[in-house]
């Protein structure tokens, strides 16, 4: 004889709808609310890209607005939720496992002289002049340029390029060249220290 289990059938079970009441508690005080009015109680976003935060364990969700275009949501230990959006990255190390592209943007040099300043950081100068063109670089009590920063120029008209150092600036280079060598050619700077340029390229006296 074979033993069987009749096994009951388990009631159906349908999901809440938007307008069921549930209870929701905030400052101590619980209310029955339905999923649409308890929303704006739990989500407390308001507009599109809007995220929810924590500032503690025992606080109530907080909304930290969208941030603006171009910029990057970052660990901030100092923001009450410990987040920020942040727009300049300073990193001390990046790790990337797969491929990453960049480029610097081109900035036209149409002119003879110009002394560079803190939008020039990170870009491709491109010299355009028929006639000698000066690139002066600032002291740092004039610009705050960052540690690291670079400065590519490229030669492009027929006025050959040179580098003026500003007050209490040194360019370090080989044979103190300040030149670029050649028409078509180029010449990077990048800043080492307060007030210190180095200055690499195809140069010339």
């Amino acid at each position: 004889m074979t033993d069987t289990i009749e096994i009951p059938a388990l009631p159906a079970v349908s999901a809440p709808a938007l307008t069921d009441l549930f209870p929701v508690t905030q400052s101590g005080v619980t209310k029955h609310e339905s999923l649409l009015q308890a929303q704006s109680v739990i989500l407390p976003m308001t507009t599109k890209g809007d995220l929810v935060v924590y500032s503690s364990k025992s606080s109530a969700p907080a909304r930290l607005p969208v941030g603006a275009n171009n910029t990057v949501l970052m660990a901030l230990s100092g923001a009450l939720p410990g987040v920020a959006w942040a727009s300049d990255l300073n990193l001390t190390s990046l790790i990337v496992t797969g491929g990453i592209r960049g480029f610097r943007p081109i900035v036209q040099v149409s002119g003879t002289t110009k002394t560079f300043d803190l939008t020039d950081a990170n870009t491709f100068q491109y010299c355009s002049n028929g006639s000698a063109v000066s690139l002066t670089v600032p002291p740092s009590a004039s610009v705050a340029f960052t540690f690291g920063d670079e400065i590519e120029v490229f030669w492009g008209g027929d006025g050959q390029v040179s580098f003026i150092e500003g007050s209490g600036v040194a360019i370090q280079s080989e044979d103190n060249f300040l030149k670029i060598a050649k028409k078509y050619t180029g010449a990077i700077l990048k800043y080492l220290d307060t007030d210190v340029w180095a200055l690499i390229g195809r140069l010339a006296a």
